[in-house]
């Protein structure tokens, strides 16, 4: 045989593997990347989820806390007349006598 011949011969054994292994590969090269990113794309959502939800309750905490320092003034201001604020049928009734403990029949 010549040496161009067997030049030939040996490129094509070369190749032809060379070419079908790399085929195959790239496939399940690309089926794997997808996973991956599919897998990044949930994690990134699910942590953007549980960042709106904690961004939402610290707002509503924040908001709660600026509402709540507002209305202190006026809270003070309703607690410290307790004439006015209690309505009158807490001012005019007698305390409930104190019933016996069944166990010891002593007031608990």
């Amino acid at each position: 045989m010549s040496p161009t011949i067997l030049f030939t011969r040996l490129a094509l054994a070369v190749a032809v593997p060379v070419v079908l292994v790399t085929a195959t590969l790239s496939l399940i090269f690309q089926a794997h990347l997808e996973a991956r990113l599919e897998a990044a794309q949930a994690g990134a959502k699910a942590m953007l989820e549980a960042g709106h939800a904690s961004l939402t309750r610290g707002m509503n905490e924040s908001l709660n806390h600026a509402l709540a320092t507002a209305e202190l003034p006026s809270l003070k201001r309703y607690l410290t007349r307790p004439g006015k604020t209690q309505p009158s049928y807490q001012a005019t009734t007698t305390p409930l006598p104190m019933s016996r403990c069944l166990r010891c029949s002593r007031p608990c």
